[in-house]
């Protein structure tokens, strides 16, 4: 915390003025100990002294972006390019901070401008090199790296990003020695922490990835060291509802600094509402293709929605949402505060954050008490902010005596899930030959407990397979032998398990899926298009019913389609299940017809329904609060 009027600083106070060299000199002194307010006393000391003060301009508006006044530290970089045009670290510093600020083309731009002034410059292709990983364009965020690394061989940051990029491309054998390079470099450094846990968690090594995350927060306790100990935590087998909860309102908590805002929404109960919805998953996205059917069916005499996409791509699905919408915004330029700002503005009624703390969204937007009403929907658990005002869940996802926690309240409708029909063929019934049990789920789910409960079934079928796909995942050679390994550790052969490595299309993966005779569902972190893409194939499925949200998916799907016996309560009548069901020839053919009507039958693919009871969701916190609010503008608590 900033120390303000130290005896150091008086005793510079009443000094005469001395050169802005050294003032500049005591300021980055004061900076290095962690005193802000001294060191921007000096910089403003220096800069009244030579306002044309490169230094001085650039010390002050690196003091500023730390502490996050970006729009001030921006004109302050310009300000000393005035005087300096041609130097390379000015437009570094601008270009950084007009990403962070969401200035996405433009901070490219001016990054850019860095590497012309200074080939090869290896900070410039860093930050740009990050700035590619966490939009996941993956081929040309190596690009930049493995640029930066020609230059500078030991630049921390770009091999742990590398490690980072290499993991995310199926690439375990380099990924680990980009980490292990790094972490030589700078045992213990935030960037390495974060490359070394998740390269770890991408490649099945729990253990580690866990020592990891948990360890990323002590050397950095900022929300983004955290978010990665976060996601983590709901694919641990072993981890409590409550350590979920602790942690997410941790994160919560640093949020926590925004202060309460003044809405003009007028609070008449029965009104049109603005409804907004905040989300980067807006396009052919397991998101989008839930919220497409609900954003079509919605009553315009009674809701107007708003989409708000904080990126989007060009295709079908993203062309039938900007069609319904009645308001399209596309935000991928902007801050978290300027998106806030845009909502307040639009005077939005209810703000429903879609799947808040997944790759790419905003959830601190809610932080910002953006609107008089906020939701959380499609999120992992609790969105671990007191500004969040409900979570949408139904009763079997989230039922009303279970042990998850939440810092919202829960709503919940009949059915939380609809999904899109699928344009597929209708599914081949499989002949004589040995049965085939299957998985499309990402391999960061397949946990000692999963692997060895499959492996139990797999030991009481003799001759059964089992076949795992995601996405070209399998087409690396270490992770399959990496899963071999781990399953013969149970005594399963390597021939009886098949890998699929092609990154197929969505047709092509379906034909897949529909060789299935049983999909097994893994835990405690179930699937929900996978699970939703074998019903429609024909395929049934069994799950592993959990404590959270995120392990009912299975369970909250089967009971649509009147499978609830597929849903077991523990491992023994798991592998019971997926036994009974392999050896139930009949009853699998039967299903084989049968589940793509049931699925059409029921609430998951009933948008018309889905919207109505949605709707009425949200009148009801409507409701609540204009029964808390008075007919005047108010500060939401």
């Amino acid at each position: 915390m900033p120390v303000v009027g130290t005896a150091s600083d008086l005793t510079l106070q009443m000094k005469p003025d001395p050169d802005p060299d050294r003032l500049n000199a005591d300021g980055l002194a004061y900076y290095a100990k962690g005193l802000a307010g001294p060191a921007r006393r000096c910089y403003r000391r220096a800069l009244a002294l030579a306002p044309a003060s490169i230094e001085a301009n650039g010390n002050l508006a690196n003091l500023e972006a730390g502490t996050e006044d970006l729009a001030q530290a921006c004109r302050r970089y310009r300000r000393a390019l005035t005087v300096a045009p041609k130097l390379a670290a000015l437009h570094l510093m601008l270009g950084t901070a007009q990403l962070r600020m969401g200035e996405d083309r433009l901070g490219q731009m001016t990054l850019e401008t860095a590497i012309e002034l200074n080939p090869g410059y290896p900070k410039a292709h860093g930050n740009l090199g990050l700035h590619a990983l966490g939009q996941r364009r993956l081929p040309e965020a190596e690009g930049h790296f493995r640029k930066a690394l020609r230059r500078d061989p030991a630049y921390v940051s770009a091999l742990a990003g590398l490690s980072r990029v290499l993991a995310e491309l199926g690439r375990s054998r380099e990924a680990r020695a980009a980490s292990r390079r790094a972490a030589a470099l700078a045992p213990g450094s935030r960037e390495t922490l974060q490359a070394s846990a998740e390269t770890a968690f991408l490649f099945g090594d729990h253990e580690a990835a866990g020592r990891g995350f948990r360890r990323l927060p002590a050397s950095d306790p900022t929300p983004d060291a955290l978010s990665g100990l976060m996601l983590y935590l709901h694919y641990d087998p072993r981890v409590t509802s409550e350590e979920i909860h602790r942690v997410h309102r941790r994160w919560g908590g640093l949020q926590a600094s925004a202060a309460p805002r003044l809405h003009a929404n007028v609070p008449v109960p029965d009104r049109r509402l603005k409804i907004g919805y905040l989300s980067a998953d807006l396009f052919d996205h397991p998101v989008g293709r839930n919220i497409v059917g609900l954003i079509e069916n919605h009553d315009r005499s009674a809701v107007e929605p708003f989409l708000y996409a904080l990126r989007s791509e060009d295709d079908p699905v993203n062309a039938r949402l900007r069609k319904a919408a009645g308001c399209w915004r596309g935000l991928a330029a902007m801050s978290d505060e300027a998106i806030a700002g845009l909502i307040r503005a639009d005077a939005i009624d209810v703000l429903v954050v879609l799947a808040g703390h997944t790759f790419g969204n905003r959830v601190a937007v809610a932080a910002r008490r953006s609107a008089p009403v906020q939701v959380s929907m499609y999120d992992l658990t609790t969105s671990g902010l007191d500004a969040m005002d409900w979570f949408l869940s139904d009763e079997v996802l989230s039922p009303s005596g279970g042990t998850e926690l939440f810092s919202e309240r829960v709503m919940r409708l009949p059915c939380l899930y609809l999904h899109m029909p699928i344009e597929a063929d209708a599914p081949a019934i499989p002949k004589n030959r040995a049965i085939v049990f299957g998985s499309c789920n990402n391999p960061v789910k397949l946990n000692d407990r999963v692997i060895s409960l499959w492996a139990r079934i797999l030991e009481r079928c003799p001759g059964a397979r089992l076949h795992l796909k995601y996405r070209d995942s399998f087409a690396d050679p270490d992770l399959v032998r990496g899963v071999e390994r781990r399953f013969a550790s149970h005594g399963v052969a390597a021939t009886r398990l098949g890998f699929d490595g092609r990154r197929s299309s969505r047709r092509a993966h379906l034909a897949y899926v529909a060789g299935f005779d049983v999909a097994l569902d893994p835990f405690p972190f179930n699937g929900a298009t996978t699970t939703y893409e074998a019903l429609w194939m024909g395929v049934p499925v069994v799950t592993l019913r959990g404590e959270r949200f995120v392990g009912r998916f299975g369970a909250a799907m089967l009971h649509q389609v009147g499978l609830d016996d597929l849903v077991a309560g523990d491992d023994q009548a798991y592998v019971q299940a997926a036994v009974a069901l392999a050896g139930d020839a009949q009853r699998r053919a039967a299903l084989r017809f049968e589940l793509r009507p049931r699925l059409e039958a029921s609430p998951l693919l009933g948008p018309s329904t889905y919207a109505r009871n949605v709707e009425a969701a949200y009148r009801t916190m409507w409701h609540e609060w204009c029964a808390r609010t008075e007919l005047r503008p108010r500060v939401q608590e």
